[in-house]
């Protein structure tokens, strides 16, 4: 959501080098959701990091 909100920020974050790390779509707590949901969520985030930096992301961290 944060690389939607603020497109310009996430991009000169990239050019300066940095990795753009996995927490989620939102910060809602997977366990309030369910499997299908929190994987679709996963995947949303991963896309729009693949977009950004080009590059697929390496892990996740679970945001709760």
């Amino acid at each position: 959501m944060i690389i939607e909100r603020y497109p310009k920020a996430v991009a000169a974050i990239v050019e300066g080098g940095h990795e753009l790390a996995h927490h989620g779509y939102t910060h809602q707590s997977p366990a309030e959701m369910a499997p299908d949901d929190e994987l679709e969520a996963i995947r949303r985030a991963s896309g729009l990091i693949r977009e950004a930096c080009g590059k697929q992301p390496l892990g996740y961290r679970s945001p709760s």
